[in-house]
Parts: C-alpha cells; sequence; structure tokens
C-alpha cells in the first residue's frame, strides 16, 4: 500500500508548500503513515490480510491517493488496486474520513490519517466478503 499526497490539497496547499508550512511534517509523516497502515490492518489482519509499505515483490499494489484534507485534518481519498503489470484491476473513488476535534492542524491531520486507515481497512474487508 503506498498513501501518496503529491497532489493532494493540504488545508489549501499543495504538499509540496505544507511541508513549508508546517515544519514537522517531515518527521511527523512517517509516524502517521505508520499509524494508518497499523489502523487499516486492525480491521483486516484478523479476518482477512494485511496491508503495508513492503520491500518486497506482491502481486498487487493498493494506492492511496489523497485528494484533500482540510482544516480539520479530515481526508478525502480514492483507492486503485493495481497487478504487477501496471494493469488497474479496481479502483474506489471518495473514500472519506474524519479527523481530529481538538489539537494543533497537524495532529487533526494525523487523526485524519488513522481514520482513513480504518475507512480502508472497512472498505477492504467489505470488498473481500462480498467476492469482489
Amino acid at each position: 500500500m503506498i498513501v501518496d499526497y503529491s497532489e493532494a490539497d493540504i488545508m489549501g496547499m499543495p504538499e509540496e508548500q505544507f511541508y513549508t508550512y508546517e515544519k514537522d511534517w517531515a518527521k511527523d509523516k512517517i509516524v502517521a503513515l505508520s499509524q494508518l497502515y497499523s489502523a487499516a490492518n486492525e480491521v483486516l489482519s484478523k479476518k482477512a490480510f494485511s496491508v503495508g509499505n513492503y520491500s518486497f515483490d506482491t502481486d498487487y499494489t493498493l494506492y492511496i491517493f489523497v485528494r484533500s484534507v482540510d482544516v480539520k485534518g479530515n481526508h478525502d481519498c480514492d483507492l486503485v488496486l493495481v497487478a504487477n503489470d501496471e494493469v488497474e484491476v479496481g479502483r474506489a473513488n471518495g473514500i472519506r474520513a474524519s479527523g481530529g476535534r481538538f489539537g494543533s492542524k497537524l495532529n487533526l491531520m494525523k487523526d485524519g490519517m488513522e481514520h482513513t486507515g480504518t475507512a480502508v481497512g472497512k472498505f477492504l474487508l467489505k470488498q473481500v466478503k462480498s467476492g469482489r
């Protein structure tokens, strides 16, 4: 699973500008991505499979393209499942997850990343159970 913020509108800024605005984004993003993976796996691992950013070959890669993050940390994302031969085999547009309730903008965003992991896990589990 690869989480891509490169084309996201983050609180009215592209990610490149957000790095300048929020100095801790560079180090906190790594931790927050780990929380996203963990949240997805909490939903998935006991029932289906697990996801992560692995350094070995797998049959499929799931991309989470973050489209927007608002000031509360709410995330809007699209999922794209790609086979090893670079062929898109599945897509889900408009996965939405809530951000946080209090704290800094970065804290709200990290809460949103964790909630995004949970939303993605629930969506994938539902797809597996329905045989899609």
